[in-house]
Parts: structure tokens; sequence; C-alpha cells
């Protein structure tokens, strides 16, 4: 087994003294991160629990037919495309003491941001932020690479522990992120654990002594450690976007967890609505039934519907009169408890929810359309403000460590060693509108600022696309 002179760490026990921290204790994984798998599973919708289906046994499950209606990708993708969907998202600005300095930051920015390809990533990211709770972004210093600043996008699956000042508890030491990883060339399927630990000096990057082919949860794994990167920024290169996060709590909230309560009731209904519609299908009625002559009762079983299996005794008095019962169909009230609920879902996710039906000869326009997109306006607008803080705590990284590393982007679009360091005031994030538009209103108001003398014939003829 390698060592080195840090030597090894056992996940779940006291880690060794790193000289910098002090010593650290490195705790079992997070406990609200049991749920991100669940929340995975809703968002697929694959694997749903249903409760009152869950000991049920294979034959009875293939029967009943356990519906899960899906709602949470609804939910999640529209939450995510009024973030970044299009038009929604503009841009990140950044501000120097001057306009020089603030074109030199810009250009900078833009390179890593492109370089990164993260504007394609966002979407994804804000969909990832929903469901689990929230995203990290890691930043690290690369020359070789592809990107001399490559910015990593890390969800909560990975996400072990996070480490706080004893004396401050909002202040964080350390990130400590861990994941399962199949093993190269390995015929029985092994797997390693990694580790990664991230402080506001330097990154260590441990991997599991020795691999496992069974199932693990992570704990009590020993690590040797295989790099240790110093970047001696005096900050940790990782931003950290909540979805939406409550005082003292380490991280966010999924937007589905509050959910859950109202899906396990409408999949259960739902799931209850098939099994009726399926038997009042097939249920018949039996009257004076003989079965066929045979002395193998397997072959003499009659099935009068939904998963009831009678065998009937061979009678020669009785003859064989087989009729179909009248349903008895699903009450209206349970159509209304159904709709209340997925009602209450949406308001309960910060929506809206029409029923497309419902849009049939309605034109929704002017404050009748800004009502209708309020909720998730203010859900939105919320949201806003976290990504805001994680876009700007993410480029006080990267120039952090364009200056520690004393790299600059020249006139020529080249990364070179040397120049002047970088003098970051302030970042401002840009959001297009929220609101659809509404043309006939638009229209309205750039005639009405033609008339009040507010704009020309030629800018009014502009506005009006003409």
């Amino acid at each position: 087994m390698a060592q080195s002179e840090f030597g090894v760490l056992q996940s779940g026990e006291e880690s060794v003294d790193r000289g910098l921290r002090g010593t650290i204790v490195s705790r079992a994984r997070l406990s609200k991160l049991t749920e991100v798998a669940s929340f995975r599973r809703w968002y697929s919708n694959r694997d749903v629990r249903i409760p009152l289906y869950e000991n049920m046994t294979s034959a009875q499950l293939s029967l009943r037919l356990p519906i899960s209606v899906g709602i949470p990708r609804q939910i999640i993708d529209n939450a995510a495309d009024a973030l970044f969907g299009d038009g929604r998202f503009t841009g990140v600005r950044m501000i120097g003491s001057g306009d020089a300095e603030s074109a030199r930051l810009q250009s900078l920015w833009d390179r890593v941001f492109k370089d990164n390809g993260l504007r394609r990533r966002l979407l994804a990211d804000a969909i990832d932020t929903g469901i689990c709770g929230g995203i990290f972004y890691s930043v690290s210093y690369d020359p070789a690479g592809p990107s001399v600043f490559k910015v990593q996008s890390i969800s909560y699956d990975q996400l072990w522990d996070i480490e706080f000042d004893e004396q401050d508890a909002e202040r964080v030491l350390a990130f400590v992120f861990q994941w399962e990883q199949a093993e190269r060339d390995s015929s029985d399927e092994a797997r390693r654990w990694h580790r990664v630990e991230i402080d506001r000096d330097r990154i260590v990057r441990m991997r599991a002594v020795r691999p496992h082919t069974t199932e693990s949860d992570g704990e009590g794994v020993e690590f040797e450690i295989t790099s240790i990167s110093e970047h001696s920024l005096g900050l940790i290169p990782v931003a950290h976007v909540a979805n939406s996060i409550q005082r003292t709590q380490p991280v966010g909230d999924s937007d589905i967890a509050p959910l859950v309560p109202m899906l396990d009731a409408v999949n259960q209904m739902m799931s209850d609505a098939y099994w009726q519609c399926y038997n009042d299908q097939s249920i018949l009625k039996a009257i004076n039934i003989a079965p066929p002559d045979s002395e193998d009762i397997e072959e003499s079983v009659i099935r009068l519907g939904g998963d009831q299996i009678h065998f009937l005794t061979q009678n020669d008095q009785l003859k064989q009169d087989i009729g179909r019962m009248k349903p008895v169909g699903i009450p209206e009230s349970f159509f209304k408890t159904v709709e209340l609920l997925v009602g209450q879902i949406y308001k309960t996710a910060g929506e809206s929810h029409l029923e497309p039906l419902k849009w049939t000869g309605t034109n929704i326009s002017g404050v009748a359309l800004r009502l209708l997109y309020e909720p998730l306006a203010k859900k939105t607008y919320r949201k806003r403000i976290y990504w805001a803080s994680g876009f700007e705590h993410l480029a006080r990284i990267v120039f952090a460590y364009a200056n520690a590393k004393s790299v600059v982007l020249s006139e020529a679009g080249d990364f070179v060693l040397g120049g002047p360091e970088y003098q970051l005031d302030d970042v401002e994030v840009l959001w297009g509108s929220l609101m659809p538009g509404d043309e006939v209103e638009e229209q309205k108001i750039v005639l009405d600022d033609l008339s009040a003398g507010l704009i020309g014939v030629d800018e009014a003829r502009d506005k009006r696309g003409l």
C-alpha cells in the first residue's frame, strides 16, 4: 500500500493533522443528502414508490400496474427554463475601476465562460439544482489543459461533508467530495472510492486503498493521498449555488421535497383508478358454471376478472351461464379530488396550473397574463438571487487564480504570464424579461409613445418591425 508523508486517511474517523487547519474530523455523509437518489427517481419517473403497493408481490404488481404521473419533471424543467431559457439570461458583466479595466476583466471572464462551455451547461445545471437542492462549481488551474482555468460542475451526489469553523458556524473551512468510480481493466466489476478535500490553501486528492465489488456506502473506507495541489488563494475555489436555503442549513432544498406527500396521493389514486377501469371492462357475472371435463384442475380454471381466479367443481345439474356485469364506474368526486391535489402540487411548487382544454377560445393577455405568471416569477426572482451570488463568487475565484498565477489574457487572445493584476470591483448578472411578450400591448405602447412625441417615426417603425 502506497504511503505518503501525510499517511492514510480513514473515512468516518479522525484524519491526520495537515498542519494548516489542524485536526479535522471526517464525519459520515451529510444526512440531508440521503434523499438525492430518491429525488432523481421522482424526476426521471422511474422506480417511484407508491406506499400502498410496496408490500405486493411481483405478480400482484404486474396486474395492478402502478402509475406515476411524472409531475416533478415538468415543474423542474419549467423552473430551469425560467432561469436560463431563451432570452431569460443574457450574461454576466464584470465591473472594474474604469472602462479599460472593466473591458480587461470582461475579456478574461468571457474566455473562461466560453472555454468551459458554461452557457450550454447552465440549463442542465439548473435542472440538477432543482432536483437535488443545489450545485457546486470548482475552479482549478490547468495550464496544459484545453482551458487554463478549469470550471467543473459538482452535483450534490458527490458532496460528502462541509467543514465549518468551530468559532464561526457560517464560515466554511473545507468542502469534501467523495464518489465511486469503476476500475479500469477490471473483470469483476470492481469499483473504487475517490475523495477530494478543498480548503483555502490546497486541493488534496485521494483514492481508496483497495477497490470493492460488493455494495458500499463509502463509510469506513481507508484512503491514500494521490496528489496535493497548492493554490494559496486564501479562499476556497468552490462556488456553491443553493436552490433555496434556510439559515444554519449547509445545503439547499430540493423543489421536489415538499411535493412528495401529494405526489404519493396522486399516484395512488391514479393507480387505483386504472384498476377500477380494468375491472369494469373485465368483470363477468358467473351463474351455474360447469368447468370442462378434466382431471387436471389447472385446466379447468375460469378467470372472472381482475386477479380473482375461481375453481368450480363439476355438477351435472348445473348449466353454464356467463354474462357481463354493468360497470360500476368512477365517481365524479374522484376526479375533483385528483384535480384539487394536482392544483395544490403546482401551487406548492410556486406555479400556476391550467389545463390545456381551458385555454381553448381564451385570449390571456395584459394583466391576466401577468397574474398567471406571477407565482413562477416570484420563485424565479428568488432563484436569481442565489445564482447571481454564485456567479459573483465564481468570478472572484477566477480572478484570484489569475492574480495568484500571474496569468493575463493578452489583446491577441492568448494567456500569457506577467502583466498588471486584475482589480474586480463588482459583478452584475444580466437577466432578460421573465414574462412572455404581449404583442398587442407592446405595439400600443409604441403608438402611445409616438403620439406623445417621446419617440420619432423612424424609431416607432423599428420597434414595430416595419
